[in-house]
């Protein structure tokens, strides 16, 4: 069974401290994260047995969920964070940055019709999930059938030739 834990004070200070750095909007609008670490379940031995978190089914090093009207009544955050804690540090803290950035960059602000930002019944501000840029799902076994005619291999190709690699890949020849 999956188990949680409040976080330290200090990935706490850095999730408000990424939040300061990259996501004004969010500050501006008093956007309130919780953050919980999450333990993938394990076995009699103490051996992982599944991940902390998954997302679609896959593992991931942390997610990130808008909380509801009642959570918000009772006085949780505006959006809960669940972070990885079986790998969280091992990630630099440059790293544990990005991943921190990542989800918030998930949270989108709702509008309303004069450009502010909408709020629900707690006076808390409403907000969406952002979908990724870009999202690759490729199989290896397709490409090794299809070769350069499979989207996998179109998509790669984009990603190391074009636009995508000076954006990605800077200075890579």
């Amino acid at each position: 069974m999956k188990t949680y834990a409040k976080p330290e004070e200090e990935l706490l200070q850095q999730v408000e401290s990424v939040k300061a750095a990259y996501h004004k909007r969010l500050c501006e609008a008093g956007v309130t994260i919780d953050v919980l670490m999450a333990y993938g379940s394990r076995d009699a031995d103490g051996q992982i047995t599944a991940p902390a978190i998954a997302v679609g089914g896959y593992q991931a090093m942390a997610s990130i969920r808008i909380t509801n009207l009642r959570e918000r009544t009772k006085g949780n955050g505006d959006a809960e964070m669940l972070i990885d804690a079986d790998n969280w540090f091992d990630l630099d803290e440059r790293t544990q940055a990005a991943v921190i950035d990542h989800e918030l960059v998930h949270l989108d602000l709702t509008l309303d019709k004069n450009g502010m930002v909408a709020t629900d019944d707690m006076d808390r501000p409403k907000m969406s999930l952002k979908k990724h840029s870009r999202q690759y799902g490729w199989f290896d076994e397709v490409v090794q059938r299809h070769g350069e005619y499979c989207l996998e291999s179109q998509q790669c190709r984009a990603f190391l030739d074009g636009t995508y690699k000076q954006l990605w890949f800077p200075g890579l020849e």
